[in-house]
């Protein structure tokens, strides 16, 4: 296979090496899209300069593709064919056509991503992760970030915002400023500015951090230590700047020594991969799936996606100089390419600019199958279930004249117009799992108005952006219910209305495209107002009745124990199932008289007295019999009737 490489000469450059063979709990990942991070930077950047220990081997901490081959494990081999996101927790071997993972850092990939956006779900949502967990256990109101417009820092405002802590943000350039401000951001600090240094000590007068979160490094975390209350610290998760936290100067580092010192503040290290390494399978899995769930906070913006072997020219350049915004390179191609490139690559200063425009006009990431091929490939696509969904549906725009077939990289077949020479307007595209989308198209994803059904036979309408549900829209179910609100990928932000085919709707939050949290659900009969928790009702509610009850209890389900309140001021305290009286329970009149007895599905079988005596509500014994099973017996009250029953 072949796979980017350190060579010994500290260049970077395309080899070929033996495909890995997949142990018992392992499996074999065929790479489609693993990014280029800073920290592969750095890694490449030590050993070219030989700072720091020497790298060698494999760049590349992640990437997502599709497993081709399992161990011999019942779990690995449930895994085959399926699309994963992976993470190399040794910082190595991304950068490959193959890769090998254990099942413990691979996760599979939600019907909503493609293989672009899943290359970028590890590394830093993990960190953003770890960082969350520290303020959470440190109970923090108030931090400080530097690198606050890295990838990294712009989720760290995102989560700031959905738990509501201050960050103050450290950025380098008025447009860095303007973006963390459209995230919500309400303290940006620009170090461009000539009195920057007065600003942030005013704000952090008024706010009093005690903790900071650097990737910056250098003079400017030295003078963010200086502002921090006393006993407070800098947790440094990465440093760009090559001089590292204390900057060079002799005198600046004694100096700052003995007034951290006194103040009693401390420097920590935070590596995402030693906090990795300690976590059990299961949390791993539960963060993985976490992470995707919450894209409106872990998301990676202002990506680029460049094939493989259009990226290696440059990359000895990204070591002096990093590009602008995320590179994402395509492997789906490489093992296409035959280049004599297994020598170390010269390292030409070329413009990145340059050489995306290039790969955008030149270098077409479709592969040029005839129509007819990708006509049925197509059709071969979508399931009898989904062709018949989508004949009962109407259109969402006309498809235009002119419209042709092009074949992803992930193998899904676009059918819409070109502009440019590449697909873009208003189209349908046929997915491998089943899924067709109609809707708007352009080289960053899916945008605008649109359509996806799933091959389950679900399907969403509405707000596109950035290819994933973004705004107002409609999910329908299969079984015909439908929640009506504003999405981000998958999940319902802030409050919906869901309406079942029966008449019921509900409104209020959602978890998964599940009732969660407050709500309230209105039936023909009722209106529920409380709690819900992974659909169901669940905890403290009120159930208001058409005909005048009330009944305020705690639910788990269809099940309820609390009080039922009738119209003529009589209640009931006990048991009701779905929503009528069921078990043993109590009838309070309006004086206050108890009465115990029974229930059955909301009609009072008996009563229970204080001697334990049973009384016929629906009716009295009139007549007793005379003998049981032909012997002569002898009753006189219902009290002689009851060893009888027993037996019976």
């Amino acid at each position: 296979m072949k796979a980017l490489a350190v060579s010994e000469k500290h260049e970077c450059f395309l080899d070929t090496v033996p495909i890995p063979i997949p142990g018992d709990n392992q499996v074999l990942i065929k790479t489609v899209c693993a990014p280029i991070h800073r920290l592969d930077i750095q890694n490449t950047k030590q050993n070219m300069r030989g700072a720091l220990g020497k790298f060698s081997g494999i760049p590349g901490h992640e990437g997502a593709g599709l497993i081709v081959k399992t161990g011999s494990s019942f779990r690995a081999q449930k895994l085959k064919g399926k699309k994963v996101c992976f993470l190399k927790k040794n910082g190595k071997g991304a950068w490959s056509e193959y890769v090998l993972s254990d099942l413990a850092d691979c996760c599979t990939i939600s019907e909503e991503f493609g293989f672009i956006k899943a290359s970028t779900l590890m590394l830093v949502p993990l960190t953003m992760v770890m960082i969350g967990k520290l303020i959470k256990k440190k109970k923090l109101s108030c931090i400080i970030s530097t690198l606050a417009s890295s990838t990294l820092g712009k989720m760290l405002q995102r989560w700031c915002n959905s738990k509501n802590i201050t960050c103050i943000n450290i950025v380098r350039t008025e447009d860095k400023a303007e973006e963390l401000i459209s995230l919500g951001a309400k303290y940006v600090v620009s170090t461009c500015q000539s009195n920057y240094l007065n600003e942030l000590k005013t704000i952090c007068s008024i706010l009093k951090p005690k903790y900071c979160f650097d990737g910056l490094g250098g003079k400017i975390s030295q003078n963010v230590l200086s502002l921090l209350e006393n006993q407070g610290c800098i947790y440094v998760y990465s440093s760009v700047c090559e001089d590292g936290l204390w900057g060079v100067n002799g005198n600046d580092i004694a100096l700052q020594g003995k007034k951290v010192a006194l103040q009693r503040k401390k420097v920590k290290g935070l590596w995402m991969l030693d906090w990795y390494k300690d976590l059990t399978e299961r949390k791993k899995q539960n963060y993985f799936k976490k992470i995707q769930k919450r894209q409106h906070i872990f998301r990676t913006d202002n990506f680029t996606v460049i094939p493989t072997i259009d990226v290696l020219p440059e990359l000895n350049d990204y070591v002096s100089e990093y590009p602008p915004g995320k590179i994402i390179m395509d492997f789906s191609e490489l093992a296409r390419n035959t280049l004599n490139v297994i020598s170390p690559l010269p390292s030409p200063k070329t413009s990145l600019t340059s050489s995306i425009k290039d790969f955008h006009e030149v270098n077409s990431p479709y592969s040029s199958e005839s129509e007819q091929d990708l006509a049925e490939m197509a059709q071969s696509y979508v399931s009898p279930e989904v062709k018949f969904l989508l004949s009962s549906l109407p259109p969402v725009d006309n498809i235009v004249e002119g419209s042709v077939y092009f074949l992803f990289n992930d193998s899904s077949v676009y059918f819409g117009p070109l502009k440019d020479k590449r697909p873009e307007g208003f189209c349908t595209i046929y997915y491998p799992n089943g899924d067709v989308y109609q809707g708007y198209y352009d080289f960053s994803g899916r945008k605008g108005k649109g359509r996806i059904i799933y091959n389950n036979t679900d399907w969403f309408e509405g707000s596109w952006k950035e290819g994933i549900p973004a705004g107002a829209g409609v999910y329908h179910f299969s079984d015909e219910r439908s929640i009506q609100g504003n999405f981000l990928q998958s999940e319902v932000l802030g409050e919906g209305i869901e309406t079942s085919p029966n008449g019921d709707k509900y409104e209020g939050s959602f978890n998964n495209k599940k009732r969660n949290g407050k709500g309230v659900l209105t039936s023909k009969d009722w209106r529920y107002e409380g709690k819900f928790r992974n659909g169901e009702i669940f905890g403290q509610g009120i159930v208001k009745f058409n005909d005048g009850k009330e009944f305020v209890g705690e639910f788990n389900g269809n099940i309820g124990v609390g009080v039922l309140k009738y119209s003529d001021l009589t209640y009931y305290e006990g048991k009701i199932v779905n929503f009528l009286e069921d078990g043993e329970g109590e009838l309070v009149n309006k004086d206050g008289i108890r009465k115990k007895g029974r229930w059955e599905m909301g009609k009072l079988k008996s009563y229970f007295d204080e001697e334990e005596h049973i009384a016929r509500v629906s009716s009295t014994v009139e007549e007793y019999p005379t003998e049981y099973e032909g012997i002569p017996v002898e009753i006189t009250s219902i009290d002689d009737l009851i060893p009888i029953m027993i037996i019976k």
